[in-house]
């Protein structure tokens, strides 16, 4: 073989590898929405779901994790009798089972064991790996609160850092990842193969 076919050989093969390393990671949801919640408002998160997918998508991009996140199909409305306000456990499983990998309520006053207010609930040991969110702080906190829950249900876990996207607190300044967070968001719902401490060690008693 001739030399210049080799180092030809060579730097294709290093293109190729760079290339992989930079493959992108599509995550395709679906979302559910309750149907007895207030109807502008349902129209607002239809109106503006392309756009908290686009935001959520930029923020991991900011990160250098090469992540994006796309509707799987048209929105629906919950075709389970699970409720819009989540009190308790059995609230919190019904919801869980409404098949969507997004479920929209009204509030959630119950999340990993425990009473409080939470904009969103997802991280869970068992079950089913899907995403709760009340309808206005996804609204308010768009794809930073996506982002946040969808990392839980990857396995991730609270952190205590003020700017960390997986801060018990949801504000938009939230937005920093690790390199190994992002791999968890990589690899999806349940792929992430660090360890599941309690997830509240570092959080307030209400956490967001």
């Amino acid at each position: 073989m001739k030399l210049q076919t080799v180092i030809a050989a060579a730097f294709l093969g290093l293109l190729l590898s760079v290339g992989s390393a930079h493959a992108q990671t599509e995550h395709s949801l679906t979302f559910s929405i309750h149907r007895d919640l207030p109807p502008d408002l349902v129209e607002q998160l239809k109106e503006k779901i392309e756009d908290i997918l686009q935001h959520a998508s930029a923020l991991m991009n900011e990160n250098k994790c090469d992540v994006t996140f796309k509707l799987d199909s048209p929105i629906k409305l919950f075709t389970s009798n699970a409720p819009k306000d989540i009190s308790d456990k059995d609230d919190l499983e019904a919801v869980h089972r409404e098949v969507a990998d997004v479920k929209v309520v009204n509030s959630i006053a119950f999340c990993v064991g425990r009473k409080g207010t939470f904009s969103g609930c997802a991280w869970r040991r068992d079950g089913p790996k899907t995403v709760i969110v009340t309808i206005a702080k996804l609204l308010q906190f768009r794809g930073v609160l996506l982002a946040h829950e969808f990392g839980h249900t990857t396995g991730l876990v609270h952190r205590p850092e003020d700017d960390r996207l997986m801060n018990c607190e949801i504000q938009h300044f939230h937005r920093k990842i690790t390199r190994t967070e992002c791999s968890c968001f990589r690899a999806g719902p349940g792929g992430c193969k660090l360890p599941e401490p309690d997830p509240t060690f570092a959080c307030a008693p209400s956490p967001q």
